[in-house]
């Protein structure tokens, strides 16, 4: 054999043992592809799967917004009472979740007086908050409009007693089914602004010192109330020592069935 076929030979080898470390190679390569794509596809199925997970952790029925008073961060500071309806709350600072209030739990240790205006977000269903802040004498401000209150019946007694209470709002706070608001502001006696615009009080019936006592209270815009189906509204504004303006609805058709008169008791600075 001369040296020229010998060359053709060799290069023919090579040719064939290159082909076939090719086809290795390929064999080696489509499964591990293979494996690769649907490793990607299985991440990105449990991402979404988590995303969603975690949408589904935040879908909240309801907050509320509230400042206290925080005179020492190493003591605990009750923020609200146990609601009579089981529900999970989630204590947010700054749109950060610092804690899930456990069963029964109504108190948090704040780390810096700074951090006193807080959200409590929670999840499960209110009818009743009678109560609920009854006694919380570090409530400061409460701001009550991202509640879902739609079968709330009852809010008797919801703040009584917190006597360092100054602002409240409740702008666009919607209860059709409300009922009854007795002694809901009773000895909140450092009360002096609260917005209750459009307040719906179509369905109540009874609101029995619902501001009595509430010394500070200048004025107040009740215009949406509707009277008509109020049966007991005595003492409603008693001793309310600083009211000067109650802004009422201008309908001289609304058929009042109860006695103004029994509304008011003590001093008054009343003009209209």
């Amino acid at each position: 054999m001369d040296s020229e076929t010998k060359d053709s030979f060799l290069e023919l080898e090579k040719s064939l043992e290159k082909k076939d470390r090719a086809k290795k190679l390929k064999k080696i390569l489509i499964p591990t592809v293979i494996i690769i794509a649907l490793v990607i596809i299985l991440v990105i199925v449990l991402v979404l799967v988590l995303k969603k997970e975690d949408k589904k952790e935040d879908n909240y029925d309801g907050s509320i917004r509230a400042k206290y008073i925080i005179n020492d961060v190493s003591k605990k500071i009750k923020i609200i009472n146990i609601p009579r309806n089981k529900i999970n709350i989630s204590i947010f600072i700054n749109n950060n979740k610092i804690i899930d209030l456990k069963d029964n739990e109504t108190e948090i240790l704040f780390n810096k007086s700074s951090d006193n205006n807080i959200e409590l977000k929670y999840k499960g269903k209110l009818d009743d908050l009678n109560s609920l802040f009854k006694d919380i004498i570090n409530l400061e401000e409460i701001d009550l409009n991202g509640m879902n209150t739609k079968d709330v019946k009852s809010m008797e007694g919801i703040f009584y007693g917190c006597i360092n209470l100054k602002i409240v709002n409740m702008s666009n706070f919607i209860a059709t089914n409300l009922i009854n608001i007795n002694y809901m502001f009773l000895d909140c006696e450092n009360l002096e602004l609260i917005d209750m615009e459009n307040f719906d009080t179509k369905n109540i019936t009874t609101s029995k010192s619902t501001f009595e006592n509430c010394f500070k209270l200048s004025k107040i815009n009740i215009k949406n109330f509707d009277l008509t189906n109020m049966t007991d509204a005595s003492y409603m504004f008693a001793n309310c020592k600083s009211l000067k303006e109650i802004a009422l609805k201008n309908d001289e058709t609304q058929s009042i069935p109860i006695d103004i008169k029994s509304i008011f008791s003590g001093d008054y600075s009343l003009k209209k």
